[in-house]
């Protein structure tokens, strides 16, 4: 799929009072030597890697994460046209302690 050189404006209160624009193409160019950090739930993939929301909009927009939140930056990007879901996991049994099942979330399922 190839996104058009159009910009995405939006403004908004919440992300500091100030007006943005932004094309799909820049957003991959802001990113493209930027290593993942750890995430938590939900993902961005941008040139085949997958970054958290929130760390993307706040590499890109040079803002703290705490500027925005995850819906806001959620909308944000999908709007720019990038895959977005969420982080999944399964239970995995990692043994008993006595008696009682104890399970652990550690893998995705993605």
């Amino acid at each position: 799929m190839r996104f058009s050189q159009t910009a995405f404006c939006f403004f908004t209160q919440a992300l500091s009072g100030e007006a943005y624009s932004l094309t799909h193409e820049q957003v991959t160019d802001a990113m493209r030597d930027v290593l993942p950090e750890p995430i938590q739930k939900h993902i961005v993939v941008i040139g085949g890697r997958d970054y958290p929301i929130e760390q993307v909009l706040a590499q890109v927009l040079h803002l703290s994460k705490l500027d925005f939140n995850t819906v806001q930056a959620r909308n944000i990007v999908k709007r720019l046209g990038f895959e977005v879901r969420e982080r999944r996991y399964t239970s995995r049994r990692i043994g008993y302690e006595k008696g009682n099942s104890r399970f652990r979330h550690s893998r995705l399922c993605d």
